[in-house]
């Protein structure tokens, strides 16, 4: 014998990440995580905000102000650690609770570096080697399906410290 038809099904509350984005290329790449790593419901809700730029002190402000404005399990954000990244910002993070992604220098960077090319280059190199491989920018619609599939990332997330952290909070 079945239940009842219009009996409610016990629900069960899915964990919740809250990902400040530094700018649009984090948003699309969280976008592109999510996408790939928290279909179906399975696992951690992620939820994104994008801080537009400023750089790293802006972010995890931002972080702080939308984390106390909603409510999650918890809070991280993804940055670039070329602009004024330093140890203040970082123990803002840390006291209030603010997993701290970070790119060194820049996005591309990592990135790059799940393609397997080394990280030893300034900011301006990073984003014209990614130009010149990718034919685009980080942000451009359906470059990152197109050039990160899944099979890519998870091959990659041992080396690369920036997917490792992130799928870790995901809980992948």
């Amino acid at each position: 014998m079945t239940g009842h038809p219009y009996k409610r099904h016990a629900r069960v509350a899915r964990r919740t990440l809250l990902v400040v984005g530094e700018g649009y290329a984090e948003v699309a790449f969280l976008k592109h995580i999510r996408d790939l790593y928290t279909c179906g419901g399975a696992g951690c809700s992620m939820a994104i905000a994008n801080a537009r730029g400023k750089g790293a002190q802006h972010v995890v402000a931002y972080a702080v102000r939308t984390a106390r404005a909603t409510a999650h399990d918890q809070v991280a954000a993804l940055l670039d650690s070329d602009t004024d990244w330093n140890e203040k910002v970082e123990a803002v993070a840390r006291i209030k609770k603010i997993s701290v992604l970070l790119c060194q220098p820049c996005l591309e960077g990592p990135l790059l570096h799940i393609h397997g090319v080394a990280l030893d280059r300034s900011t301006a190199e990073h984003k014209k080697d990614f130009r010149d491989r990718f034919g685009g920018d980080a942000h451009d619609a359906g470059l990152l399906e197109k050039c990160f599939p899944k099979e890519l990332l998870d091959d990659a997330r041992a080396r690369v410290p920036l997917l490792t952290g992130l799928l870790s909070l995901l809980g992948v």
